[in-house]
């Protein structure tokens, strides 16, 4: 895996626009969320301390139903001794199913007096408000049900109010069955009644109001705020897409510029370029990649036309070189006839060195000649331009290769076009070309397949149609080609580095001559090899 490159979860790369646009909505998201998170916070404190002033006003109205009660101050009371659990034996009249109790009665406080504290009948309680008394032993508990009906509280709920500790300040609790309740729990007084010879009797005073309602609101809350996160971090989705690609669009341009740079063939020489980025702010960082690129392809443009300049002197040398050797070569090959004439009465020795300065210049002649052959092709000089049979041509160069090498097996095929078998004139591989240098190319293949593969060797010949072209395929079963010599076997001069390989009388530029007449025809010669095969392929447009 690229470690340079960062992948999504659906295996797409996490380009720098996808970033930005999920950062900047992760941002929102998470502020929104903060603020959402804050304002609950804040809406239930705000909501609890209301609950507790109106828990304090219902204990105010029922401290004034039952006046015979009176609130001891915290300090005089003891806030570390919560009451003991009171056993349903004391709770027998407070259970539902008893006969004191009846939940379908019609709900009037006196249908209850005796067993729910009287407070729960002041004017102004709510649904929902509870009341504990606990007076010398005495146990009154009820709660305003939510059809206003007066209910005694069973021993489990009574139970968990008097096991509360008294306190100045409210207190969250839950109550089986009735839910979560804020409480007040106060100690209180009782004076004496002397004709009963009783003293001052202290108690606690519970006072409840239900926050089932305060609940349902931040619930509620939660909600609304939940819509308004997901509808936040859409709207944050389209808008960072939308800047994201407003502000990248420049670079986007950049990047066009910078695809269209790469595709100019400049390794076929060719030096303008022709394109640049557009720059509308160089501060910018995108403007300031816009003219390093706009340098950069500056820069490429001075080089390959410096090169471009040298090698165009290259050649004008070699060219005229090659004309300037021409004269002397003629000359030498011309006194060596001349002289040979004469080998006769020659010694042995002086015969054999005139036949090697024979061999030797008709190798510099060629030489020469491929030279100014490619010195033409580079010039873009016209070819002979006329309809030419490539079948024709493919069956003579087979034929000549098999006499100059009988010791290798030859092979020639000729594969039709769809409907060419009763179309003749469709069936013929005509192309427009210069037959010599086609015939040419054509002898450089099957002479360089018979000069690097061992006797024995297959070559084989195949002319085929492609739409709109035609196609010569050379090939042979030989030992292949090296495959770190491939870039470069179309290069002028390009030969093997082993010395045993190489071949008496090869120049090194009969494939890149071969390439170079291909492309004069607007066609291509390419090569694939592997041990055991390689073909080169001869790609010229159709003139039918």
């Amino acid at each position: 895996m690229d470690r340079g490159r960062t992948w999504g979860l659906t295996g797409r790369p996490w380009t720098l626009r996808r970033k930005l646009v999920w950062a900047q909505t992760a941002l929102v998201v998470l502020l929104v969320s903060l603020l959402a998170f804050t304002a609950t916070l804040l809406l239930q404190r705000s909501m609890v301390a209301q609950v507790d002033t109106q828990l304090r006003t219902a204990q105010s109205r029922a401290a004034a139903y039952e006046p015979q009660l009176r609130f001891v101050p915290q300090a005089q009371s003891n806030p570390s001794s919560p009451s003991k659990p009171l056993p349903p034996s004391e709770l027998e009249d407070s259970r539902p199913g008893s006969k004191q109790f009846d939940p379908k009665r019609s709900g009037k406080h006196d249908d209850l007096a005796g067993r729910v504290p009287d407070g729960l009948g002041a004017p102004g309680q709510r649904t929902g408000t509870l009341l504990v008394s606990v007076q010398s032993g005495v146990v009154k508990a009820g709660v305003i049900t939510e059809q206003g009906t007066f209910r005694q509280l069973d021993a489990a709920q009574t139970n968990a109010l008097t096991a509360l500790s008294v306190s100045r300040e409210p207190q969250t609790v839950h109550i089986p069955r009735l839910g979560p309740y804020r409480v007040l729990v106060s100690a209180v007084s009782m004076p004496a009644d002397t004709s009963k010879n009783q003293t001052v009797s202290t108690g606690r005073f519970v006072t409840g109001l239900s926050l089932e309602p305060t609940f349902e609101l931040r619930r509620q809350f939660w909600y609304f705020e939940l819509a308004l996160v997901l509808l936040g971090a859409l709207l944050a989705v389209l808008a960072s897409r939308f800047l994201v690609s407003r502000t990248l669009r420049p670079l986007d341009e950049v990047a066009q510029v910078a695809q269209a740079a790469a595709q100019v063939p400049m390794s076929e020489g060719k030096v303008e370029i022709g394109v640049r980025a557009p720059v509308s702010d160089p501060r910018t960082e995108v403007g300031q990649v816009g003219e390093s690129l706009n340098t950069l392809i500056g820069h490429v443009e001075t080089s390959l036309a410096a090169r471009s300049a040298s090698e165009q002197r290259l050649r004008e040398f070699v060219a005229d070189a090659s004309h300037e050797l021409r004269t002397p070569l003629a000359s030498i090959s011309g006194y060596t006839q001349l002289a040979r004439r004469y080998e006769a009465e020659l010694p042995a020795e002086v015969a054999g060195h005139l036949e090697r300065v024979a061999a030797q210049s008709a190798r510099m002649t060629r030489l020469v000649e491929q030279l100014l052959l490619l010195a033409r092709l580079d010039a873009g000089r016209e070819l002979s331009l006329a309809e030419v049979d490539l079948a024709g041509l493919a069956m003579d160069a087979v034929a000549d290769a098999q006499a100059a090498g009988p010791d290798h097996e030859w092979s020639f095929d000729l594969e039709l076009p769809e409907g060419g078998e009763n179309d003749e004139e469709l069936a013929l591989p005509l192309v427009l070309g210069d037959a010599d240098k086609l015939s040419q190319v054509l002898m450089n293949l099957l002479g360089n397949a018979r000069a690097h593969t061992p006797a024995g060797t297959e070559v084989k010949v195949l002319v085929r149609p492609r739409p709109g072209a035609w196609q010569v395929l050379v090939s042979d079963n030989g030992p292949g080609i090296d495959p770190s010599e491939l870039d470069q076997i179309f290069e002028r001069f390009a030969r093997s580095d082993d010395d045993a390989k190489r071949v008496e009388g090869h120049s090194g530029l009969g494939l890149s001559i071969s390439r170079a007449i291909a492309r004069a025809h607007q066609g291509d010669l390419t090569v694939e090899s592997e041990p055991g095969y390689t073909v080169f392929t001869l790609t010229l447009f159709s003139l039918i």
